[in-house]
């Protein structure tokens, strides 16, 4: 191939780069603003904001069910933030409850150390664990299960063992 050929082909897949990255960036056209543009206030959808960012109603539904809400009517306020993406704020009847709406405290977790793996136990894991393999054998088996019949068991921090039988397909 000549040198002049391969220019021409360098020269479109720039081309066809920088057409792709506007589009991507069409939606965000406040990108270089460092302030979010309010698409919902109050419940109330901004047509305004819609059609100044060129977003469709659409695009807000699809962004809306990717955070979890499948109903725009128990969203309160949606921002889009300066980087394109979109936060969503629930109306408070709507929000999830947390332990703090009961004045509760929970006990803390921490994290999952695992100790069998396809029927086996990790004898290495469990020595940085607060239960000893008899311990974990004895829970195991208390729960009408065997160790060999396991694809997975976990234990966290708290104590807590949490069991996976292997299942054929089904």
């Amino acid at each position: 191939m000549e040198i002049q050929t391969l220019l021409v082909i360098l020269e479109g897949i720039i081309i066809c780069f920088l057409i792709l990255t506007l589009a991507a960036m069409s939606r965000k056209k406040k990108f270089v603003n460092t302030e979010p543009t309010v698409i919902i206030k109050g419940g109330r959808i901004i047509e305004k904001a819609l059609r100044d960012t060129e977003m469709s109603i659409d695009e807000l539904m699809s962004e809306a069910r990717l955070s979890g809400f499948f109903n725009l009517g128990d969203i309160d306020y949606a921002l889009l933030e300066a980087n394109g993406e979109i936060s969503f704020l629930a109306k408070p009847k709507k929000r999830p409850l947390c332990p703090s709406d009961f004045n509760f405290a929970p006990v803390r977790e921490g994290l999952c150390t695992t100790v069998v793996l396809d029927g086996e136990l990790l004898l290495d894991n469990i020595e940085k664990c607060s239960a000893d393999a008899k311990q974990i054998i004895d829970i195991i088996e208390s729960r009408g299960r065997r160790v060999e019949n396991l694809l997975l068991a976990t234990i966290n921090e708290a104590g807590r063992i949490d069991v996976f039988e292997k299942v054929d397909n089904e």
